[in-house]
C-alpha cells in the first residue's frame, strides 16, 4: 500500500484503511458487550484528540477505539504503556520530542498522500520531500536515547536505520539536490532600488558527492544515449534515482505511519490531562490487583461531561472483591447514569494502561466488561418493551463472564412494578451465582430497602447499596454514600422541569382555537376522579 499510494497519492483512503487494519491484541473485553452503551465513540474523539502549534490533528478514530476497547491481557504489556506514560508526565522535555516526532510523521503522511502525476517537476519535488521526511524522522529519534521507557526502542530502531548503507545513500541524494553547487554573485542595483543586473563571481560544484558528473560527463552522457536511441531526460533520470532510494525504506515508512497513530494516542492523553488540571481535576495511573482486594477510586469524574463543557463534580467509589453486587439507588437526574459511565471508562482505561480520570484508583483486573445503559427501539423490533427487557436480561447472562464488570442502568423499569420487581430480585440472586463485579441502578426503592434488610445478611461483603448524596436542601450533590434511597424526589424534578399542572395548562391554552375557560374548582371534582388522578399529585403544584 505505500508503495501504490507513493506512486499515485491517496485520494481514497488506501493508507488510512491499511493502517487500521493492525494485528488484534489478545484481550477479555469484547467491545460489542458496551462501547455502544457508554458512548466510547464520544470518549475517543475526545480524550484522545491533540493539538499542536494551534493545529488539531486527527487521530484515526478507527484505530483509536481498537486500542481503548480492548485492553491487553498480558500484565507487561499494560506495564508498558504506563511506563511510557509516567516517564513523560515526569519529563517535559520528552512531550516537546513527541510532539515535534508527531508533527514530523504527520508531514511525512501528508506528502505521502498528495499527488499530481501531471506535473511532473512537482511529482519530483514531493518525492524529494518525502525523502528529507525520513530523513527527518530518523535523526529526531535520536533524542529519545537513554530513556528508561519504552521510547528508547524508537531510537534504537532509528540508530539501526541510520547505520544502513540505504541511508548513507539517501543523505548523499538529498545532499546533491539541496546542494549541487555554491555560486557566488555580484548584483548591481539601481537608485530606484530595482535589480538591474548580476553576474556570476564565483562557481563551486559539489564534487565530493557521488551522484556529481562533470559537465563534460554530463553533456557524453546526453550525447550517447541520443545516438542509442533512448528518449530520456534528466528529470526521468532523477525520478528513478529517487524511486529507487525510497524503495529501500517502505517497510519503514509503514512503521513510521504506525508510530503517528500510537504518539498521538499519548499525546491526547497528556493533553487531555492537562485540561483536566486546568479545571481543577485529576488523572492518574491506576494500580491494578487480582486478590479480590476490592477496588476504590478517589475523585472520580466523567471525561465526557468535561469534553462538552460542563464542569463535572467528582466522587469517591469504594466496592468489595469480585462476589460484589451493588444497587445503586436516588433521584433522577442524581448521577446515577453517569456514574456507571464513568466507572467503565475506568476500567477501561486502567486495564489498557491508560490514564483514569481520578486522583487515585485501585482496580481489580476484570475478566471484561458488560454494559447496558441504553435501549433503543428499533424499526424491525418485535418484541414490545417487556419482551425486549426480558431479552436484555438474557444478553447479560449470555455474555457476562465470572469476574467481568456488569453495569446495569434501570434493571426491569419496562414493565408494570410488581412484575419488574420479581424480575428485579430474580438477577440480582443470579448475579451471586456468575461472581461479576455488578453495578445495578433502580426506583423500585421499597424492593431495594427489603433486599437491605432480608437479602444483605445472607450475602455478607456480596451485596451492597449506594445512593445519592443530597444536601440539607434534598439536593442532589452527585456523590454517593451507602444506603438505601428514601425517595426518587420525582415532584422536585418535574417542578425542575417546568411538568406541574399550572405550566402544563398555561402550554394548552397558548392555542386560541381552545376554550378559555376555567378549571373546575378542586374541592368539586367527584370522588371517582380524585381516585383516578391520585398517582398524578406529583405533578400539581402545591
Amino acid at each position: 500500500v505505500v508503495s501504490f499510494v507513493y506512486a499515485a497519492g491517496d485520494s481514497g483512503g488506501a493508507l488510512a484503511d491499511a493502517l487500521c487494519c493492525v494485528r488484534p491484541i489478545d484481550s477479555a473485553f469484547e467491545p460489542a458487550c458496551f462501547a455502544r452503551d457508554v458512548f466510547l465513540d464520544d470518549l475517543v474523539s475526545s480524550v484522545f484528540s491533540v493539538t499542536l502549534g494551534g493545529h488539531e490533528y486527527g487521530v484515526s478514530m478507527e484505530y483509536a477505539l481498537n486500542v481503548v476497547s480492548t485492553p491487553p491481557r498480558q500484565a507487561e504489556d499494560v506495564d508498558y504503556r504506563r511506563g511510557i506514560l509516567d516517564e513523560l508526565m515526569r519529563r517535559s522535555e520528552l512531550v516537546e520530542r513527541v510532539g515535534e516526532t508527531f508533527t514530523s510523521v504527520a508531514r511525512l503522511k501528508q506528502h505521502l498522500e498528495d499527488s499530481d502525476p501531471s506535473n511532473p517537476v512537482e511529482s519530483i519535488r514531493r518525492r524529494l520531500d518525502l525523502l528529507e521526511d525520513v530523513r527527518e524522522v530518523l535523526l529526531g529519534l535520536e533524542a529519545f536515547a537513554g530513556c528508561e521507557s519504552g521510547l528508547s526502542r524508537l531510537a534504537d530502531w532509528a540508530s539501526g536505520q541510520r547505520a544502513r548503507p540505504e541511508f548513507a545513500r539517501l543523505k548523499e541524494l538529498l545532499d546533491f539536490e539541496a546542494n549541487l553547487s555554491l555560486m557566488d554573485l555580484r548584483v548591481r542595483v539601481g537608485a530606484d532600488g530595482r535589480l538591474r543586473g548580476f553576474e556570476i563571481v564565483k562557481l563551486e560544484e559539489n564534487v565530493k558527492n557521488r551522484f556529481y558528473l562533470t559537465p563534460i560527463k554530463r553533456w557524453a552522457n546526453r550525447v550517447r544515449m541520443w545516438f542509442r536511441g533512448y528518449r530520456f531526460g534528466e528529470h526521468e533520470l532523477l525520478s528513478r534515482l529517487v524511486d529507487s532510494v525510497f524503495a529501500a525504506f517502505e517497510a519503514e515508512v509503514a512503521s513510521m505511519l504506525q508510530l503517528e497513530f500510537d504518539l498521538g494516542i499519548y499525546l491526547g492523553q497528556l493533553q487531555f490531562r492537562a485540561r483536566a488540571q486546568r479545571a481543577r481535576l485529576e488523572m492518574c495511573s491506576a494500580r491494578l490487583s487480582g486478590g479480590g482486594e476490592g477496588s476504590r477510586i478517589e475523585r472520580l469524574f466523567n471525561p465526557l461531561l468535561l469534553a462538552h463543557g460542563v464542569d463535572p463534580i467528582p466522587c469517591d467509589i469504594e466496592f468489595g472483591g469480585s462476589r460484589t453486587v451493588l444497587v445503586v439507588t436516588g433521584p433522577n437526574s442524581g448521577g446515577k447514569t453517569r456514574l456507571l459511565q464513568s466507572l467503565a471508562f475506568a476500567q477501561l482505561l486502567a486495564e489498557g494502561g491508560w490514564l483514569v480520570p481520578a486522583a487515585n484508583a485501585r482496580l481489580e483486573r476484570s475478566g471484561g466488561l458488560f454494559a447496558s445503559l441504553i435501549e433503543e427501539p428499533a424499526a424491525d423490533q418485535r418484541e414490545g418493551r417487556l419482551g425486549s427487557e426480558l431479552l436484555r436480561i438474557r444478553r447479560v447472562f449470555e455474555h457476562a463472564r465470572p469476574g467481568a464488570l456488569v453495569l446495569l442502568d434501570e434493571l426491569c423499569s419496562g414493565t408494570n412494578p410488581s412484575e419488574g420487581e420479581q424480575l428485579f430480585e430474580l438477577v440480582v440472586e443470579l448475579l451471586f451465582e456468575l461472581r461479576p463485579r455488578a453495578f445495578v441502578t433502580t426506583h423500585f426503592l421499597e424492593l431495594a430497602q427489603r433486599l437491605e434488610r432480608e437479602l444483605k445478611p445472607d450475602h455478607p461483603g456480596e451485596l451492597g447499596f449506594l445512593q445519592v448524596e443530597l444536601d440539607q436542601d434534598t439536593v442532589p450533590t452527585f456523590g454517593f454514600v451507602p444506603g438505601v434511597a428514601s425517595t426518587s424526589l420525582a415532584r422536585e424534578t418535574a417542578s425542575r422541569l417546568g411538568v406541574t399542572r399550572d405550566e402544563l395548562l398555561g402550554l394548552i391554552r397558548r392555542h386560541p382555537a381552545l376554550p378559555a375557560a376555567s378549571d373546575p374548582p378542586r374541592d368539586a371534582e367527584p370522588e371517582s376522579a380524585q381516585a383516578v388522578n391520585a398517582p398524578f399529585d406529583s405533578l400539581r403544584q402545591s
